[in-house]
């Protein structure tokens, strides 16, 4: 069995992977006065953790990792490899997000990451960037698709200016987004973060193969985002009607797009979300949210969620076909 979960963190990300026997955590957002990914590894036994990954220095995608790093020290669990984006310097704190609070938040993580890998809690840490490969178990492979490493030289080298329209983030580094490609010998799952379009296109134009395997699950980049959605490569994926497209999004920023949605519901996508916001009201025309379900038109679906705010979980045979996803 693999599972991957998409907690409901609103407007932000927090996935986590498992096995039988490992557990992966892919960034952490605090949600409502909550950790969400802290409270599931509360409840369970673990003793290591094989990875825990930071997409990239946005706080929608960090502001719980601290708390996870305390309770790893605190409670003796192994981290087997920390991963990031970017670089570990003041410059780049401040380039990649807005605010006192915010950047020192990131320079405590970064902070906790050094002190945990001296402790031995940690056992490795390293930027991470196009052509890495993590081995997750013995039966998955995962290929880091982004960033590329010059979109990396080109953020930290260039001479940000501050937005003063921007709360926390330099919206330059979703530039910094991690692309994963989670695969067997037929099926993969893709998990894009806030990827930008350039990511998007980088992988087409440099003939990344998509098409000779099926594309079961992808997660759809910045929560629905239309500046991050390049329609070609998401008609283009291997994809077939049975293809989830999962969407992390909540109030906020209007996300997910309402052409988003009507591409990836033309294309025969089945989507299923955290929240039932933005363009997947307007799609459906929904003016009442507390609805449990939602049409179906001719072309495609979308997913009747039990509620309309929760997790998405995705449980996988070993070769990555789908065997159980809650809401149904």
């Amino acid at each position: 069995m693999f599972r991957i979960t998409f907690k409901n963190v609103g407007q932000g990300d927090s996935i986590i992977l498992e096995s039988e026997s490992d557990i992966a955590i892919i960034d952490c957002n605090l949600y409502e006065g909550s950790n969400p990914v802290l409270d599931y590894i509360r409840k369970g036994t673990w003793k290591s953790i094989k990875f825990i990954l930071l997409t990239h220095p946005h706080t929608d995608h960090f502001s719980g990792l601290l708390d996870i790093l305390i309770y790893c020290d605190n409670n003796k669990i192994k981290v087997d490899n920390f991963y990031y984006t970017g670089q570990i310097s003041p410059k780049f704190i401040k380039d990649a997000v807005y605010g006192v609070d915010s950047q020192n938040q990131l320079a405590q993580i970064f902070a906790k990451m050094n002190q945990l890998a001296l402790k031995g809690i940690i056992l490795d840490a390293n930027p991470i960037s196009a052509t890495l490969t993590i081995n997750l178990n013995d039966k998955f492979i995962i290929k880091v698709l982004a960033p590329h490493i010059t979109d990396v030289v080109n953020f930290v080298t260039k001479e940000h200016k501050i937005d003063n329209g921007m709360l926390n983030n330099n919206s330059e580094a979703n530039a910094l987004s991690t692309i994963l490609k989670i695969e067997t010998s037929d099926n993969y799952l893709l998990l894009t973060s806030d990827a930008p379009k350039l990511s998007f296109r980088r992988m087409v134009n440099s003939f990344v193969d998509f098409k000779s395997k099926k594309l079961v699950l992808g997660q759809v980049s910045h929560h629905g985002s239309l500046g991050s959605y390049l329609e070609t490569f998401w008609e283009d994926t291997g994809r077939n009607i049975d293809s989830f497209a999962a969407i992390s999004a909540g109030n906020g920023y209007r996300h997910p797009s309402l052409n988003v949605v009507s591409h990836l519901a033309k294309n025969n996508y089945q989507i299923k979300y955290t929240n039932l916001v933005g363009g997947l009201i307007e799609y459906y025309n929904v003016a009442d949210v507390s609805k449990k379900s939602l049409l179906l038109n001719q072309f495609s679906k979308i997913v009747s969620n039990n509620s309309t705010s929760q997790d998405l979980v995705f449980e996988f045979n070993e070769n990555l076909e789908i065997i159980y996803t809650r809401p149904f």
